[in-house]
This record gives C-alpha cells, sequence and structure tokens, in this order.
C-alpha cells in the first residue's frame, strides 16, 4: 500500500511555527535582561562592601596604633594630620584623629596634659560606590 501525503498531512507533521519561535525567544531574552540587571546590582554591592572593608580596617588599624601607645606618646603627636589613602581602583579614604581630654569626673577639659584620660576618635569618610554618597564611620578608644 502506498500512502500519499498531502500538504495537510506535512503541515502536522513537526515542527514549531515562526510565531512560536519569536515567542519563546521573546521569554528567553527577558529571563536574560532580568539575570543581567541583577548581575549588575550583585557586582555594585560587591564593590561597595570591599571598599567599606577596606576604608574600615584602615580606621581600626590606626585606632589600635594609638590605642597601643602612652599617653605621652599620643600627646607628642597632637595635633594630628589627615591621613588620605586611595584604595585599588581610586576611592579615597580620608582618616582624622580628633583626641578629648577628661577629668575623674567625667568631664571635658582643655589641657590634654592634666586630663585624667583621653578618648582618641578616629574618623574614617570615603564616598559609596552603591549610593554615591559620603559615609563617615567612627571609631573610639580610651587612652591612660
Amino acid at each position: 500500500m502506498i500512502f500519499y501525503m498531502t500538504k495537510r498531512n506535512q503541515r502536522n507533521k513537526g515542527g514549531f511555527t515562526l510565531v512560536e519561535v519569536m515567542v519563546a525567544l521573546a521569554l528567553v531574552l527577558l529571563l536574560a535582561f532580568g539575570l543581567y540587571g541583577t548581575g549588575l546590582m550583585v557586582m555594585r554591592m560587591t564593590h561597595f562592601n570591599r571598599v567599606s572593608i577596606e576604608a574600615r580596617a584602615l580606621g581600626v588599624q590606626m585606632l589600635e596604633d594609638l590605642a597601643s601607645r602612652s599617653k605621652t606618646d599620643v600627646l607628642l603627636q597632637v595635633p594630628f594630620a589627615i591621613y588620605t589613602n586611595y584604595l585599588m581602583r581610586g576611592e579615597e579614604v580620608v582618616r582624622t584623629v580628633r583626641v578629648t581630654g577628661h577629668n575623674s569626673a567625667l568631664a571635658t577639659v582643655t589641657n590634654l596634659a592634666s586630663s585624667a584620660y583621653m578618648e582618641v576618635r578616629v574618623d574614617v569618610r570615603y564616598v559609596s560606590p552603591l549610593t554615591r554618597s559620603p559615609v563617615t564611620n567612627i571609631f573610639s578608644t580610651i587612652v591612660n
């Protein structure tokens, strides 16, 4: 027996129509653009976290250095200079040190040499790569 194929049988034979292919392609493109946007946001957040961690590490490093010194050594450095560092991608990190003297009654004194103890503050300023706004972190310790 011989089977003759008609155009009608050929059309139902399999495959996809052009409309089905275009709809599938549009769905794949929407998914790809969504993943691309998510990837960009993850990269920006990773960059922000790296800058933030490095800036804070610089502040903690300076604070630990000052905390390990005696009161006399800290007094010899007053007034402190402004320290500027540049990170790997050129981000600027500015560190400033402020020293406040306190007497035993927790009052602030102007003469640091006659203070019972000193509060040393390190301000770390940098620009957030995520929001493009300035960020300040403050670290403080007591020096006897």
